[in-house]
């Protein structure tokens, strides 16, 4: 039996409650003048806003959510492992096992009714082994990485199979602050759960140099809830669940997703190279502070303040200098450096960019012609640009090596391996190898690496390589089939 103070306070707690439903329904507790019971009574202002309706949204987006599971092998390293294994002898008499095999879990939904699936690069990173179940549990599928893209968080799985059903997609731009979302995904390996809240924010800018503007909200996003879309109210993906904000591992109110454009612009490179293509400016920024901004000359604290240009970079061969202050690209306002480096990166390399400075206080223009991004800055899945020449072939992916990193390794030209899935034996090519011959000879360009390699799909092939600075042949039993652009 509660005390008094005890059974006062719940009595409060319930009555508050339930006030707070009739005011979201529109209806208000009214006392009788009498002192009688209280009694409902509508409110004009407040009736309009009637509570979402969730299972339309549910029934046709539901059934293209899958649930993404990983398989990774992960081998203890010889160096760091010995001491550990010794004492492991010592203690047990048996020999320790040197790999581990690590499982993960995650979301993602079907992206076209060929296959195509879309998820979080960080559900798959490293995976040996993926696995596409979808909803209900009755189908399993085997899946591949077509691509990932580590800035953005976006991996494009590919899974053999047809008529599956499909995720339609919707704008995240049309989204207002306050708008009622959903997040359907595998919070902890439960398949096709939904949680629902409002967006708090768009084009939330996150630390560390992201280049993807979040969307914001406050639906309850858990591991394994990662990849999963986030759903608008008309059952249109508007964002792929990405990022929490937490201090315990679990929701706290605070979750991020990427805008679908960026997911849907990122995986059309994805599906079409296997990477994605950004541009490269070659300067180092930070933001202004009025006192900056004073110093400077200028009257508003907005741009991009330049610290370092690299030699021999774009920005350095189109004039620009430390101090000079980026105001607009490409007819687009600069506020904030964030602004400055998502635009460049959207930009395809090649590109002509006109850009909008203030340097000893007063303006001028300069028009920079982008770079690819270095090899060094690319994330695991290199990114490269469409005047870059490519060779595809035999699960064999090359890109043509910047000049740069030519002078670096002492060579005059190489094709850098991007992607490689041929078998070769111990010595078979890997990320990050330089081919610069194919037998005893050199080429100069990839049509001369074509022609070497042609008519050879049958016969064994030697290729000379730059590896971890280092010149070596490996054997290919079967030459790759070129096929440029």
């Amino acid at each position: 039996m509660p005390s008094m103070p005890a059974l006062k306070w719940l009595v409060t707690g319930c009555v508050a409650g339930a006030s707070l439903y009739a005011v979201v329904l529109g209806l208000v507790w009214a006392p009788e003048p009498q002192g009688g019971q209280p009694r409902m009574v509508a409110t004009a202002s407040l009736g309009r806003a009637a509570l979402p309706d969730f299972t339309a949204l549910v029934e046709r987006v539901g059934p293209a959510v899958v649930n993404v599971t990983t398989r990774s092998i992960v081998r203890h390293p010889p160096d760091v492992a010995e001491h550990h294994f010794d004492i492991y002898r010592g203690l047990t008499g048996k020999e320790p096992a040197s790999q581990r095999t690590v499982l993960g879990i995650g979301s993602g939904f079907v992206l076209g009714d060929d296959g195509y699936i879309l998820t979080n690069a960080h559900v798959v990173e490293g995976a040996d082994e993926i696995t596409v179940r979808l909803t209900g549990k009755t189908r399993e599928l085997k899946a591949t990485v077509v691509g990932t893209d580590k800035d953005t968080d976006i991996a494009l799985l590919k899974v053999r199979a047809t008529h599956l059903p499909v995720a339609p997609t919707g704008s995240s731009a049309a989204l207002k602050v306050g708008d009622w979302v959903a997040a359907i995904g595998s919070p902890f390996g439960f398949d096709n759960t939904i949680t629902a809240g409002i967006i708090s924010a768009k084009e939330r800018k996150l630390p560390h140099g992201s280049p993807t503007p979040f969307l914001q909200s406050d639906v309850a996003i858990n591991p394994g809830s990662s990849g999963g879309p986030l759903v608008n109210l008309n059952g249109e993906v508007v964002g792929i669940n990405s990022k929490i904000y937490t201090r315990t591992g679990g929701y706290m109110g605070v979750s991020f997703a990427i805008p679908i454009e960026t997911a849907l612009k990122v995986s059309a490179q994805l599906r079409k190279r296997g990477f994605v293509a950004r541009g490269f400016l070659g300067i180092e920024t930070q933001a202004l502070t009025e006192a900056l901004a004073t110093a400077f000359g200028l009257e508003q604290v907005a741009g991009a303040l330049v610290t370092v240009v690299q030699p021999r970079g774009p920005a350095a061969r189109a004039g620009l200098k430390s101090g000079d202050i980026v105001l607009g690209y490409r007819g687009t306002s600069i506020d904030h450096p964030d602004d400055l480096t998502r635009a460049v990166g959207d930009t395809p390399p090649g590109t002509r960019a006109q850009m909008r400075l203030w340097r000893r206080s007063s303006a001028m223009t300069a028009a920079v012609v982008l770079d690819a991004m270095p090899i060094e800055d690319l994330p695991a899945r290199a990114e490269a640009s469409d005047l870059e020449r490519l060779v595809h072939g035999a699960g064999l992916v090359l890109v043509e090596a910047p000049a740069d990193h030519c002078r670096n390794l002492n060579i005059d030209y190489g094709l850098i391996v991007q992607s490689v899935d041929v078998r070769g034996g111990p010595q078979a090519l890997q990320l990050g190898d330089v081919i610069v011959a194919v037998n005893d000879n050199a080429f100069k360009t990839r049509g001369e690496f074509e022609r070497l390699i042609e008519g050879r799909q049958a016969a064994p092939l030697a290729l000379l390589i730059v590896r971890a600075g280092r010149s070596q042949y490996v054997a290919l039993e079967q030459a790759p089939r070129a096929r440029g652009r």
